[in-house]
Order: structure tokens, then C-alpha cells, then sequence
């Protein structure tokens, strides 16, 4: 398993890596012991060239931050296709669950081919604005943790009234073995009755699985 040691920070103290088992790393001052020698972790610190990728750090309103980060498996993590939808539209989405501690981190990129009835969220390199106006309204982030060890469950979003941000894409492509690459700033509130803010800042790669549910392939643009 691949892993990265990444560091996190907290008032007083100094969080450990954990991997999952979504080959994922999460950092945090909350997460399970440390590991007991630096030989657990690999050499290789970053992912291949044709694997999919993440790294993303969300500073949460008791000041942790924590480092979300590690490598999307397409058939487990990625969502790319038309399922449920008429095609042509596709949509374009990630989520990732680490079991201990339980998190969920999910974005949604929404339709990136679209038609009259399913507006086209992304159509290119350039800088989106959170989505507005609804539920996971895209391009959304969301993030459900708790914040520290005893704190509250937490379900931060990009779509709840007073969080603002950005999705900042690098690099388009709506084909199979496609990269789509980007980085994300902004703040995340907390969707229910406690007021909580956190920030995040990232990047991810994507390289696209063949799209779901999709019939005969479309054009690679």
C-alpha cells in the first residue's frame, strides 16, 4: 500500500498518519496512534503518473487541521458517467470514507456534458465559484468529520449560506484516460444547527475511468 507521511498541526499538538482502507492517509491531532517505525512507509511518496490522486487540508473551527490525501481507485472512488441519467449528460464526482476515524469527503464536479434540462457545471480549464442555490448544488465539496476527539459530528459544505470558494481547474478532459486536475479554496460551513466554519485548500488528479452507463463512447474532446 502506498502511503504518504504528511504533517498536521493543532493547538498543543501533533497529529500521526493512519492509513485506511481506501489507501488513503488521514492527519490529524484525533487520529489513532502513531505508527512505531518509519519503515511501515514506502519510499514511493507520491502516486504514479497514471494513478488518480488527492491532497487536501481542512483547518477546522477548533484550529486542527487536518490532511486529507492519497490515491482514488476508479471502480471504488470515482464517479463518472451517465447512470441515472439520459445520456449524452454526464456528471463527475468523488467520495472517499476512512473507516477510523469515520470521515466522508466527497466533491462534486456535477454535469460536465450537458442538455437543456441538466445545465453543464464545467466545461473547461478556468475558476468556479462554489455552487449556490440547493443540496450538493455543483461544484460542491463536503466533508463530514468530527472536530476532535469528543467534538461534535460535523457535516461541512460548500452549498450552506455563508461558505465561499473556488474550484480552480488546470487541466479539462471528458474522454476515457482523460486528466482532469485542479485545486480548491475556500470556506466550508456546517450544514445543521451548530455555526461552525473550517477552511480547505487542495489539489487533486483525476484520470477518468470509462464513463458508466454511457452506451457507445462519445468524442474525446
Amino acid at each position: 500500500m502506498r502511503m504518504r507521511l504528511l504533517g498536521a498541526w493543532a493547538v498543543g499538538a501533533l497529529g500521526a498518519a493512519a492509513c485506511t482502507e481506501d489507501s488513503a492517509v488521514a492527519v490529524g491531532a484525533d487520529t489513532a496512534a502513531p505508527m512505531d517505525a518509519a519503515s511501515d512507509v514506502t519510499t514511493d511518496v507520491g502516486p504514479a503518473v497514471d494513478e488518480s490522486s488527492y491532497s487536501f487540508t481542512v483547518a477546522l473551527p477548533s484550529g486542527v487541521a487536518q490532511t486529507y490525501a492519497g490515491v482514488l481507485v476508479p471502480s471504488q472512488h470515482i464517479s463518472f458517467g451517465c447512470t441515472h441519467l439520459p445520456p449524452p449528460v454526464r456528471s463527475l464526482a468523488v467520495e472517499v470514507t476512512y473507516p477510523k476515524p469515520f470521515s466522508t469527503l466527497s466533491m462534486n464536479l456535477g454535469f460536465v456534458i450537458g442538455d437543456p434540462e441538466h445545465p453543464l457545471t464545467i466545461d473547461d480549464v478556468g475558476v468556479f465559484p462554489w455552487g449556490q442555490g440547493g443540496v450538493n448544488s455543483p461544484p460542491a465539496f463536503k466533508l463530514i468529520t468530527k472536530d476532535g476527539a469528543g467534538g461534535p459530528q460535523l457535516t461541512l459544505a460548500s452549498w450552506v449560506s455563508g461558505a465561499s470558494g473556488t474550484v480552480d481547474i488546470l487541466k479539462w478532459s471528458i474522454a476515457e484516460d482523460g486528466v482532469v486536475e485542479g485545486r480548491i479554496r475556500g470556506t466550508l460551513k456546517n450544514e445543521g444547527r451548530i455555526d461552525a466554519t473550517a477552511t480547505i485548500s487542495g489539489e487533486f488528479r483525476l484520470v477518468l475511468p470509462a464513463p458508466e452507463g454511457c452506451g457507445l463512447p462519445q468524442p474525446a474532446q
